[in-house]
Order: structure tokens, then sequence, then C-alpha cells
């Protein structure tokens, strides 16, 4: 999604507004950071796997990213946890990282923030302008209670009339996306129902998952899976420390954090790498 994106943002957008943007002819982390220091990049649009370096990699101090004043983040959910870590590189209320919403079929956009409002690191924020949603349990049963979790579906001007010559794709799309609202009225999008762990009779969201493993401080990146095991499915957690460090599953999972996630997934573990 995120390639859409930036044709409408960095393309379309900026060339509306008169922004000067920089494009990399190809993406590096360590240029990234010396092209903002040299040029004094104020605006990041980026995804999760750049967020996570940008949190977390040593070699972030070593730039002067003082001219940077917000951040935006789409494609993939973004921990809470992660956003804030990234937050602490500025001074507290200098840089406010929001993610925002969309897919491709909704000409990108759907969900964003008021540009006077602070965002909430986990929250999406709210719908667009002339669009509609709502929380589904299933094809029929329309969840109205706040912080139910349920799929996202979505209809306004800017969603497509569909797929080319494909009308049974177009009737069968619906987003595939967990989210919730929570009780500011801001929506969280927390994994896609294809990805979910089904851990005895429980849906598990390897994305949670995953933001849990990234508050550890010495894991640099990780990534969560579904293993099939005996009529049942498990999480598989892969895991990249930081440079130097080393520690094992049981290591990971002593931290004070764990202690309070759900017998669904603090024991169930097919496997740790």
């Amino acid at each position: 999604m995120y390639h859409s994106m930036a044709q409408m943002i960095m393309i379309a957008a900026t060339l509306a507004l008169n922004t000067p943007v920089y494009i990399m002819p190809k993406f590096d982390f360590i240029q990234m950071l010396e092209y903002t220091q040299r040029y004094r990049i104020t605006d990041y649009v980026v995804v999760p796997p750049i967020v996570v370096p940008l949190a977390k990699h040593p070699a972030v101090k070593k730039f002067n990213l003082s001219s940077v004043e917000d951040i935006g983040c789409g494609a993939a959910p973004l921990g809470k946890e992660v956003s804030e870590q990234l937050q602490a590189l500025w001074p507290p209320g200098k840089v406010n990282v929001r993610q925002g919403y969309g897919m491709a079929e909704t000409t990108c956009s759907m969900m964003n923030w008021d540009p006077r409002e602070k965002g909430f690191s986990a929250a999406v924020g709210e719908l667009n302008a002339n669009c509609e949603a709502k929380i589904m349990a299933d094809s029929v049963t329309e969840l109205s209670e706040r912080n139910q979790r349920g799929e996202l579906w979505l209809r306004g001007q800017n969603v497509m009339k569909g797929y080319w010559q494909n009308s049974e794709a177009t009737k069968a799309t619906k987003t595939g996306d967990v989210a919730f609202v929570d009780d500011h009225g801001k929506f969280h999008v927390v994994d896609q129902l294809k990805e979910l762990i089904k851990v005895k009779g429980n849906q598990v969201a390897p994305a949670e998952l995953k933001d849990l493993l990234l508050e550890h401080p010495v894991v640099a990146d990780a990534a969560v899976i579904g293993n099939a095991t005996d009529n049942d499915e498990r999480p598989r957690a892969y895991v990249v420390l930081k440079s130097g460090q080393v520690a094992s599953a049981k290591d990971i999972f002593a931290v004070r954090r764990w202690q309070g996630v759900p017998d669904r997934t603090d024991h169930r573990w097919g496997s740790f790498h």
C-alpha cells in the first residue's frame, strides 16, 4: 500500500502544495540518516520496518535529526511502545508519530488525524470526510460498543468502483483488517484476519506479540507467525538481538511485561529462534 501512498503524498500532494521532497534512488537506512542531517528533512513518511531501526539502532544517535518535526507511518500496524521509543529521540512534545490507515482500493487514505490534534501512538485516527466505517463480528452482526474487535468495513466516495473485469472479486473484497474504536472515538487497526493465530479456540494477533517482543531491551527486531501442531496452532517467534547481546527464550519472557499476557499466549509457543 505504501507505494501508492507515496504516489499520492510524495508526488501529487507535494506538487500541489509546492513542498520540496527528497527521494532516495535506493533505500539505505544509514544514508537516510545522513540525508536527514544534510538536507534538514522535516517530515518522514515511513513504514514499521523503518520505524523499528529508527527507534532502536545505535547509529541513530550519531546523526543530528533535530530538523524532524513530524512522522507519519502506515502500511502495517505500529506498536505503541515502538512508536513511543521513536518519539523519545527528540525532546518531549517535539515530534509526534501518527499512524494513518488506507488501502489502494480506498485511494490510499481512509483515516487520519486533525493536524491540530496530537496523535495517540497506537491509533490510526478518525475517518476522513465523507467516509463511513463499521466494525463487524461476522457478515451480518455489527459491533456497536467501544473497544470491541472485529473486521473493519468501509464505505466512501474515495472507494474504488471495482476490480477491472472481476465482479466476483469486487463482491468478495473487504478490508480483512481487525480493528476497534477506543473510548476517544479513535480507530485502532490490530492485525489482518488472515494473520490471526487460533490457539485452543482463541484468536491471537501476531502483531501484538511482536510488539511485546520489541519492548525487550536486547531485541532489535522480531516477527511472529502461526505454526500448525497436532490439530492446533501455536505462535512461532523469530527475533534479532541487538549487536553484542545474548539472550535465550527464557530471558525474553522473564521480563515483567509478559506477566500480564493472557494464558493462551504466554507459554504456548511452538518455537523460538
